[in-house]
């Protein structure tokens, strides 16, 4: 709210508190994406739609470089995306069924520790995993496989 506030008091504007409370919960507070804020309609909408755009971008270019797994971790993703706080067992069990086989746990890790080293996914204390950036859940939720 600060950053937003200060932002705007030195460009002149007086925004609606709600509209700042708004862009604060749904851009997460996350001074790169605040920075896509502007006060015009449909604000939140504007800046989810750039980032998003970014976001998909930075992803098709890990996926790119990962051509043979691009399919997997973008599953693995969207299932952390679905389960919000997803257990390991879970995303396994769910790629597995999708791909109607077998995958070793180590080939897994590899696939989940590339995905968190790459800031797609973050493992949380309580030893599941999410998407750390609610633009990067949109962002995954659009892209198609």
């Amino acid at each position: 709210m600060d950053f937003l506030t200060k932002g705007f008091q030195q460009a002149g504007i007086k925004p609606d508190p709600r509209v700042l409370e708004e862009a604060v919960r749904r851009l997460d507070g996350i001074i790169g994406w605040l920075t896509f804020f502007d006060t015009r309609i449909r604000p939140c909408r504007r800046s989810v739609r750039k980032g998003s755009e970014l976001e998909a971008e930075e992803l098709k270019r890990f996926l790119k470089a990962r051509e043979q797994a691009a399919k997997r971790y973008l599953r693995i993703l969207k299932t952390a995306v679905r389960l919000e706080h997803a257990r390991w067992s879970d995303m396994k069990e769910t790629l597995e069924a999708l791909e109607r086989k077998r995958i070793a746990d180590n080939v897994f890790n590899d696939l989940l520790e590339n995905l968190v080293k790459g800031s797609f996914l973050e493992k949380k204390e309580d030893g599941t995993y999410s998407v750390p950036d609610p633009i990067l859940v949109h962002a995954i939720q659009e892209i198609r496989i």
